[in-house]
């Protein structure tokens, strides 16, 4: 659930996130997708892709971002589309690392 502010939630996944899709369960809201490789410095990701959008990436700007921790990810934007206070939010997360501490036989 959003709150609205540049303190947004934290999303606690036990993995480093390569990928992140937000979306505002709200109709007519936007596919934020951010990821590590058009921001590499992993705090505070800004370039994002919209995959309903006819624009191929842009910046956020001053509505914020994400930080992209070792174990999760912190929504830093204000944008009704990723953080809307009292809105759900769906988000999908892809690990950097997914099998770097499998037991593999």
């Amino acid at each position: 659930e959003g709150n609205g502010s540049t303190d947004g939630p934290f999303i606690n996944l036990g993995f480093t996130p390569e990928w992140v899709v937000i979306r505002n369960q709200a109709d007519g809201e936007w596919w934020w997708q951010l990821d590590s490789t058009r921001d590499p410095y992993g705090n505070l990701v800004t370039e994002v892709m919209y995959a309903n959008a006819n624009s191929v990436e842009s910046g956020i700007g001053s509505s914020g971002g994400i930080d992209m921790l070792s174990n999760g990810f912190k929504v830093r934007g204000t944008n009704t589309g990723m953080n809307g206070s009292g809105q759900i939010m769906f988000y999908m997360a892809f690990a950097e690392f997914p099998f770097k501490y499998a037991n593999a036989r």
